[in-house]
């Protein structure tokens, strides 16, 4: 068992889009993203078999600037498979 903090901060945001006659386009933005972000995790497991979650305390997009004005909270689930010798 394992519980802590997690952060992170943005260092770059972009948007691709590749069109149908194969030209590409790249431009580079804030997108309203939150600078830093940080949340709390947990992981559970037994030998090679472990399940993970973490919540992030901050929203994902600037106050009121994500889509449709929504302040989306990020989380993740996950399972974990380990392979030892």
């Amino acid at each position: 068992m394992a519980a802590g903090v997690i952060g992170g901060i943005k260092l770059n945001a972009w948007t691709k889009v590749v069109f149908e006659d194969g030209e590409k386009s790249r431009v580079n933005g804030d997108y309203n993203l939150n600078l830093l972000k940080g949340g709390v995790t947990a992981r559970v497991g037994y030998r090679n078999f472990m399940i993970f979650g973490t919540y992030y305390l901050t929203p994902w997009f600037q106050e009121f600037k994500g889509p449709d004005g929504y302040n989306l909270e990020p989380f993740e689930i996950g399972l974990a498979f380990t392979f030892n010798d």
